[in-house]
């Protein structure tokens, strides 16, 4: 009797493109190419929202008509938390449940279109939003809040701790030092050396970060990449299949692909952990 092969075999090129055509995944939710690298991060929030389980659920809260008048809102009234008496009525328990969801509608009405079928207007304001809303962007690791900006913070994050699992096990809580500065009394003798006595106030084991230099300095736009890749994964494409579907799409729609985001992984191994790491981005576990 003949030995039998454990090895699966190969796909033919007839039941690959069979397979790309039954999938047909969008391009926009897989083709990052031409995005501005300065909006990474948004674009990351922004489409980590899209993923949102609770996305289907508040689809019958915010509508069009809702989703203009959050985005309408000044970025003080957005801080201020006037979204539930604006949208969702006496229910604040609902409106911090979407909260985020809530949030990616202020940055774009169009939410939850694909980042990528935005117009360049869109994504700039959206991007514009996420780096100046202290709560979305945490976009400096040296803040100043006022009292009130605080109170509101540690309250939202106390929602999170009930809502979410494990939330203190999270390595990006930070530690939080308040500083109180009487401007009457205070004299650039005593203000100067204040940053360098916070020096003295690092925990122990937790060292100075080294500033990154040549490629670790780059903005990470593989992220990108590896979300592509995942909802690629997810639509049904085996890594022959999308890299059948990548050539396809790129010989179709030619664009400069300087920072290299179409998902072509050079063997199924690398596809495979970038598929993962897609995976863990949108989901964090």
């Amino acid at each position: 009797m003949a030995g039998v092969s454990n090895t699966l075999a190969r796909p033919t090129k007839k039941e690959i493109k069979q397979q790309v055509v039954t999938a047909n995944p969008d391009p926009h939710e897989w083709d990052f190419r031409g995005v501005n690298p300065d909006h990474l991060d948004a674009i990351l929030f922004y489409e980590k929202e899209r993923e949102n389980c609770d996305l289907p659920r508040s689809k019958t809260l915010l509508t069009s008509e809702n989703r203009r008048k959050i985005f309408n809102l000044d970025a003080d009234a957005f801080a201020n938390d006037n979204l539930e008496t604006e949208c969702f009525g006496p229910n604040p328990e609902e409106y911090s449940r979407l909260y985020l969801i809530v949030a990616v509608c202020w940055l774009c009405s169009e939410f939850p279109k694909p980042w990528m079928s935005l117009n360049e207007n869109a994504r700039a304001e959206a991007a514009r939003r996420y780096k100046a809303n202290k709560w979305l962007s945490g976009c400096s690791n040296l803040q100043v809040w006022s009292r009130a900006e605080l109170a509101k913070f540690e309250a939202r994050e106390e929602f999170f701790r009930r809502m979410v699992p494990d939330f203190e096990k999270n390595p990006n809580s930070p530690m939080r030092l308040i500083i109180e500065i009487d401007w009457a009394r205070a004299d650039d003798r005593a203000l100067k050396p204040l940053l360098l006595n916070l020096l003295k106030l690092r925990p122990d084991g937790i060292h100075p970060r080294k500033l990154s230099t040549g490629k670790k300095a780059a903005v990470p736009v593989h992220k990108l990449k590896q979300l592509a890749a995942w909802r690629l994964k997810r639509a049904g494409l085996n890594y022959n299949a999308a890299l059948e579907t990548i050539e396809h799409h790129r010989k179709h729609y030619p664009v400069a692909d300087r920072l290299d985001l179409l998902p072509k992984y050079g063997s199924a191994g690398a596809w495979s952990d970038a598929v993962k790491a897609g995976e863990k981005l949108i989901r964090g576990y």
